[in-house]
């Protein structure tokens, strides 16, 4: 009997993002992934996929060309009565790769106790239209009232932090005085530009130790850290603003984007932990039940 195949599955899909932005020179989550203004879903489980997961299908979606945002497995195809248009052509390697967190129970060696430790898994789905045999839901979307969906960004947000809109050149969020400064929105481009803005401060706000406590220990004094949170607000804005129908267009300069690329390449785990943690910022901001840590169905 053939080993079992030891898949680095943080490598596999950190290597996916890596060749993404070396080849097309932008980062994934600069532009909308979603299709039909629905996010990457498993059209068997109806699961919505989460984190890097949502992230890299919609990002292999847009770049394949899909025209619909569901996906299967192998499993799940023959379940549902499909099968693939032609395995030996397209399919056979269009396959994606997805991540969990495993739950297990062991032993604390320490103590003696049980205790419950993750260890990261995964498993590969395809797009429905390399399958035959599986007809995509029809869903109508509604239609966006931009400006007021832009004004109403924090509406559901629990305990917001203080907004203060100033005559000024930049943006920030203080965790001092839990306060979010931006400039008048006359001052912006466009609506876009604004919603951008906000969303991304709106993100930084969630990491309060009142709220995630995630930048406690090093979000001002620590380069590192403080990159790795940028990192999450990027992406969370990205998130929020599909999440609220808002178009816009993250611009960043190439050796920004480079920089990324090899970063990903090198630390597999930090885009997984950062999109984990800018999804449960995007549920906190828009007052929903908080993103998973990790998938539980796919």
């Amino acid at each position: 009997m053939a080993k079992k195949e030891n898949v680095d599955w943080a490598q596999r899909v950190a290597d996916q993002f890596a060749s993404y932005i070396e080849t097309n020179q932008t980062l994934p989550w600069m532009k909308g992934w979603t299709t039909q203004g629905i996010f990457p879903s498993n059209l068997q489980t109806k699961h919505e996929y989460r984190g890097v997961n949502s992230l890299l299908l919609g990002m292999m979606g847009q770049l394949r060309g899909y025209e619909t945002p569901y996906y299967l497995t192998i499993k799940g195809m023959r379940d549902l009565g499909g099968t693939f248009t032609d395995w030996e052509g397209d399919a056979k390697d269009a396959g994606l790769p997805i991540i969990f967190w495993k739950p297990l129970k062991v032993e604390d060696k320490e103590t003696g106790k049980e205790k419950m430790v993750f260890f990261l898994r995964g498993w590969m789905v395809w797009s429905i239209q390399h399958m035959e045999g599986i007809t995509p839901p029809v869903v109508e979307r509604p239609v966006i009232d931009v400006p007021q969906a832009v004004e109403d960004m924090f509406l559901h947000y629990e305990n917001p932090p203080k907004i203060e809109h100033v005559l000024s050149a930049s943006a920030h969020y203080s965790p001092a005085l839990d306060k979010i400064t931006l400039p008048k929105i006359e001052q912006f481009k466009t609506l876009g530009d604004y919603a951008e803005t906000k969303a991304h401060e709106g993100v930084h706000s969630t990491g309060h130790p009142s709220r995630e406590n995630r930048f406690e220990k090093g979000h001002v004094g620590g380069h590192e850290a403080y990159a790795k949170e940028e990192l999450v607000a990027e992406i969370g804005a990205a998130i929020l603003l599909q999440r609220l129908g808002v178009e816009h267009e993250m611009r960043r300069m190439a050796d920004y984007v480079k920089g990324w690329g090899s970063r990903i390449k090198d630390d597999p785990k930090m885009l997984i932990t950062a999109t984990n943690r800018a999804d449960k910022a995007v549920n906190m901001v828009l007052g929903i039940e908080a993103a998973q840590r990790e998938e539980r169905a796919a």
